[in-house]
């Protein structure tokens, strides 16, 4: 079984034990976005990956699809993972172009390549957490 499919069961797993904030604002989708950024991966490989994130989110494929929710508005963040997790991008409501183009730009804005190393289960496990504590229900 592929990495990307273990790592949608299991937070599809999570997401069904998680119980309803009910301060929280209603979403069409709660997305973690957990890349890899370990030493598997050259400085050059790591920007392309940030450019691809940032050039999918501001597509109009993915501004259409955001429209085509009943409530037209997701949340969305973006962490770096490999022997810790950064969060690049944190909790972002995104509705209109300009938050897709505030997000993006957030994204590739910085680059820390300190720590490398890779465990994909604390990621999964803070991407978890991130999505049972925020402020958004989808």
């Amino acid at each position: 079984m592929s990495s990307t499919i273990c790592f949608t069961l299991a937070i599809l797993a999570t997401l069904l034990t998680v119980p309803v904030r009910s301060n929280a604002m209603e979403v069409d989708l709660e997305l973690v976005l957990l890349v890899d950024v370990s030493h598997s991966m050259t400085e050059n490989e790591l920007e392309i990956q940030r450019q691809g994130y940032a050039a999918a989110v501001l597509s109009d494929e993915v501004f259409a699809a955001i429209n085509t929710g009943l409530l037209q508005r997701i949340a969305l963040t973006y962490v770096e993972w490999a022997g810790t997790q950064e969060v690049i991008v944190d909790w972002t409501l995104l509705e209109t172009r300009a938050d897709l183009e505030a997000f993006a730009d957030i994204l590739t804005t910085r680059y820390d390549l300190s720590v490398r190393r890779t465990s994909i289960s604390e990621a999964l496990i803070v991407g978890a957490r991130m999505i049972e504590s925020n402020d958004f229900v989808g």
